[in-house]
């Protein structure tokens, strides 16, 4: 029987380079437009849905949030660097995404808002959907080093210094 790989699937090879492409296409454009930003530091743009996957196609929308680190909202911490991120996005997906609110240039979350009250009474759908695909298909088109730590401490979050899984790996 011959032996089949991922090559032999013209379909997911083609998702996939499309969605490299493109996914490189836009984290190149954010580096050079926010590269003068006062708050560059502070912000992790995030996709997942097809692109975290590498299955999208010039028909895909693109499933993405904003994190960002301030005492301030969005709107008085980041309004301008939103703009650049939407007009980015915008010019290289212009497929919009759903009408949910939770994902989109619009989806704006101070990331100690993604980690509190879990599993708590004030805990909504939104913050479910996005912690999970954040730590389960999250791709970063900006802020690598936010998003690796931001990662890390949401998995801190879940598995706590004496739960059996923490407790093996020490």
């Amino acid at each position: 029987m011959p032996r089949v790989t991922i090559d032999d699937y013209k379909t997911i090879n083609q998702a996939n380079t499309f969605s490299q492409e493109k996914l490189q296409q836009i984290r190149v454009m954010l580096a050079l437009k926010l590269k003068d930003s006062y708050y560059k530091e502070k912000i992790t743009v995030i996709t997942t849905g097809s692109y975290g996957r590498a299955e999208a196609s010039d028909e895909s929308d693109l499933d993405l949030f904003i994190l960002f680190d301030s005492d301030l909202s969005a709107e008085d911490t980041i309004r301008d660097e939103l703009a650049t991120i939407t007009q980015v996005v915008n010019s290289q997906v212009p497929n919009s995404v759903g009408d949910s609110g939770t994902f989109g240039t619009d989806a704006v979350i101070n990331f100690r808002e993604l980690v509190t009250n879990i599993g708590g009474d004030q805990d909504h759908n939104k913050s479910l959907t996005r912690r999970m695909l954040f730590l389960l298909e999250a791709v970063c088109l900006y802020g690598d080093d936010r998003f690796k730590d931001y990662q890390k401490r949401l998995l801190e979050k879940y598995i706590l210094p004496t739960s059996p899984a923490a407790v093996s790996r020490a």
